[in-house]
């Protein structure tokens, strides 16, 4: 190695910066659009066949729309009012349903703080990935907190916590899927460590929980793959 370089030189180097100049020239140069509809122009008529490219037309309507209505100050707060009314009444129906149910961790306000806790990390990280379109919704630790909940109160509970923070976090993330997996794979949490004595059971609840993920997943994106078909 010694030999060769006393006699050869490189005569070409990597240049990062002029690399990704040429990269971003190249990405510029990308058009975002693929079709131009005109105003007043006709997308499609009645018992006309329906093509992709009209599909694509009207995806990109709706989405437009949406994108230009969610851009209103009137249609922000009427978004934010609504998830606040949601949200209030999610947790009214969990205080009703231990004031009836269980008036015993009612009257308890360690119980109530525990429960708040439960409830509101799940959503604060949902609100969180909201705002980030690289990470997954399955990063909501839902099925932790009903874990949680089972082991520290009993299943009952810990269910309740997984439907609660499910939906809660569906209102902040806009999105079905994961409120029903995480419901579901919150629930198979909660089952999983009801009878937990060691570490070993630990284990187990793992695989199940892992199990119900892949599973759960598995069947709505297969569901919703017919449904897009």
């Amino acid at each position: 190695y010694e030999l060769i370089q006393a006699f050869i030189s490189p005569n070409l180097t990597f240049d990062s910066a002029e690399t990704e100049r040429r990269r971003e020239v190249a990405a510029q140069s990308v058009s975002q659009n693929r079709n131009v509809v005109l105003e007043n122009q006709k997308i499609i008529d009645a018992h006309e066949r329906v093509t992709s490219e009209h599909v694509d037309i009207l995806r990109s309507l709706s989405e437009a729309k949406f994108l230009r209505h969610r851009e209103t100050l009137y249609a922000g707060f009427l978004q934010i009012l609504a998830s606040f009314l949601l949200s209030s009444l999610i947790l009214g129906l969990i205080l009703l349903y231990l004031y009836a149910f269980r008036n015993e961790l009612y009257r308890r306000t360690e119980i109530l703080v525990l429960f708040g806790i439960l409830l509101i990390i799940p959503t604060l990280v949902a609100s969180y990935l909201s705002g980030t379109a690289d990470v997954s919704s399955l990063y909501v630790p839902v099925a932790l907190s009903a874990m949680l909940a089972a082991l520290l109160l009993d299943i009952e509970l810990g269910i309740t916590v997984a439907v609660m923070s499910a939906i809660l976090c569906g209102v902040a993330l806009n999105d079905l899927h994961a409120t029903i997996v995480s419901s579901l794979c919150g629930m198979v949490g909660c089952y999983s460590v009801r009878r937990v004595r060691n570490r070993q059971h630990f284990n187990y609840s793992i695989i199940y929980l892992t199990g119900s993920y892949v599973l759960v997943i598995l069947v709505i994106k297969g569901i919703w793959f017919t449904y897009s078909s």
